[in-house]
């Protein structure tokens, strides 16, 4: 009897654990299913060996988490003004205090991109005794938007950045973009690690199926598939509603905050996994290879060739061949 208390008590406890681990993802009206969990996160699915009487597809799938050496955030800033003159000088200056301050306090190389710079226009109503009011279009100053590109080494520089931009009312942070050197190194790391894992499930297929794939017709196709952390964000909506009757009385409902998260790539859909452990949003690199072996192939059908020819009297007559 102590035992069987001991198991319950053991399997309560590492579900109350798992459920521990969950978060808000899995909350209220908003938690995802298993089958939808899947298909959001495992876009990069691994395409399972088979065999037929005629086919053996062998298949070799890794995945390396690469952590980046060099980012490039991008900011957008508008300013309007009476006159060009004073739009390009209020802009000036804001940017240079910014890209003095951010320089000051940390290592960065900058690139300031003209998006657009036009004249801008009001409506003022024109009345007349003895017509409609006229509405005419009259100059009302000028737009210019810029963006500023930063390149930085380190993630934590990017609050900085964010601080100091902000005291310059530059608030807009677009987009950030993160690259790594390593790249070509890392495809060629994972090509080679892939090739091994073919290599050792090509020796067993031949195992199982007791032939020799040497003299066999083979093709087969690779590729490698680049996922960004801007790619692997998604968004979500966690509350619980009131377990009023919502159809006997009126209600208006409060606006609920969408929420965002990093989903990597998960692992186990892949034979190999270069630095499993996640901590931060990376670079992740796929690379697929695929081997088709033609046990036995399929003889082409032999087609009838025909002849035709033109009589004396016009007709077209079939002209059979011995």
């Amino acid at each position: 009897m102590k035992k069987t208390q001991i198991i319950l008590t053991a399997l309560l406890l590492s579900n109350i654990m798992i459920g521990q681990g969950s978060g808000n993802i899995n909350y209220g009206n908003n938690s995802l299913t298993s089958n939808q969990y899947n298909t959001q996160t495992n876009r990069n699915s691994s395409v399972i060996g088979s065999i037929s009487d005629r086919l053996v597809t062998v298949t070799a799938k890794g995945l390396t988490n690469v952590k980046a050496d060099s980012y490039v955030a991008i900011f957008s800033l508008v300013q309007n003004g009476n006159t060009a003159d004073e739009v390009n000088k209020i802009m000036e200056s804001r940017i240079k205090k910014a890209i003095d301050n951010i320089k000051a306090k940390t290592t960065v190389k900058t690139f300031v991109d003209m998006v657009s710079f036009v004249p801008k226009y009001t409506v003022i109503s024109e009345k007349k005794r003895f017509s409609k009011t006229t509405y005419n279009e009259v100059p009302a100053g000028f737009e210019l938007k810029k963006n500023i590109h930063i390149e930085f080494y380190n993630q934590s520089t990017l609050n900085d950045i964010v601080s100091v931009f902000a005291a310059e009312e530059i608030y807009n942070l677009i987009r950030v973009d993160c690259f790594s050197s390593k790249m070509e190194a890392v495809k060629k790391e994972l090509m080679i690690k892939a090739k091994q894992i073919l290599d050792s499930k090509f020796k067993n297929y031949e195992s199982l199926l007791n032939k020799d794939f040497d003299t066999l017709r083979k093709t087969f196709s690779d590729g490698y598939n680049v996922l960004l952390p801007i790619e692997n964000y998604r968004s979500f909506q966690a509350y619980n509603n009131s377990s009023i009757n919502r159809k006997a009385i009126r209600i208006k409902s409060a606006q609920k905050k969408n929420s965002q998260y990093y989903q990597p790539a998960l692992d186990k859909q892949f034979d190999f996994v270069k630095n499993p452990v996640v901590l931060e949003p990376v670079i992740q690199v796929v690379y697929e290879i695929k081997m088709l072996v033609y046990i036995k192939e399929t003889k082409p059908n032999p087609t009838k060739v025909r002849n035709y020819y033109m009589g004396p009297d016009g007709n077209i007559k079939n002209f059979p061949i011995q």
